[in-house]
């Protein structure tokens, strides 16, 4: 594994958040974690190593549902992500590293504005649709999870218009990354955006993941979520509009 220390800090960094915000703040990775890591790191560098991560603490995160989805949805839901990843990968490979940030920051605005109304003004109820309606969703959700790792809120909006619990809702996503993330992972690879390194450095990185997990379930005990989702929604808002405000 040939890292500098400045990628390998990146890795440990990554993996400690990666952990903490899945127990914390699940959907804060993909509107959190990533805009503001790649201020400091190469975009598509960051974008490989946190899609390794989450491959490898779905590892702890599922045994904390188990058994607690709805498997019915999977047959719809998967086959577009699928598709949806396969889409996401050649974007992502092919575009510009200018207009690959352009999106992160527009996709990071639209997903924590709508996370912060929902803090002032309810919980979003999107309309009602058809499982099957889950293939396109499905896409939709692969492509965004493919560029920009943030198809758990598309999971999300999704789970609820099919009016299931919160306990439900989050088993459901957990089950759906477990299914698709090495296909994830493996299309990244196909790619060029994930390299061998990355997998052996996931691996390593793993005890940093899971001490993050175990902060992560500390901090939700002690501090009001609601207090703490609004200080990442409103940290994530600055870092995107940092973005789209760069001119090169």
């Amino acid at each position: 594994m040939d890292y500098s220390t400045h990628e390998l800090l990146a890795v440990g960094i990554a993996a400690f958040f990666v952990g903490f915000l899945k127990t914390t703040f699940s959907s804060g990775i993909g509107i959190f974690l990533v805009p503001i890591m790649i201020m400091f790191w190469p975009t598509r560098f960051i974008i490989g190593i946190i899609a390794v991560l989450m491959w490898v603490t779905d590892f702890f995160a599922i045994p904390m549902f188990w058994k607690q989805w709805e498997s019915r949805y999977l047959r719809y839901l998967v086959p577009g992500f699928y598709i949806g990843i396969i889409i996401g990968v050649y974007a992502l490979v092919n575009l510009p590293d200018y207009w690959l940030r352009k999106g992160i920051g527009v996709t990071c605005v639209f997903f924590a504005g709508l996370f912060i109304w929902r803090q002032f003004q309810g919980e979003i109820k999107p309309p009602p649709v058809s499982p099957q309606a889950g293939v396109g969703i499905g896409i939709g959700g692969g492509i965004i999870s493919a560029m920009f790792h943030s198809g758990g809120l598309v999971l999300s909006l999704f789970f609820v218009s099919q009016g299931m619990s919160k306990t439900a809702i989050v088993a459901s996503i957990l089950i759906v990354w477990f299914c698709v993330n090495p296909f994830k992972v493996g299309s990244l690879w196909y790619g060029g955006v994930v390299q061998t390194p990355m997998l052996v450095a996931g691996a390593l990185a793993f005890p940093l993941a899971w001490a993050g997990s175990w902060c992560g379930r500390q901090a939700l005990r002690k501090i009001p979520q609601r207090g703490f989702t609004f200080i990442l929604l409103l940290l994530s808002l600055i870092t995107a509009l940092r973005l789209l405000l760069e001119t090169n």
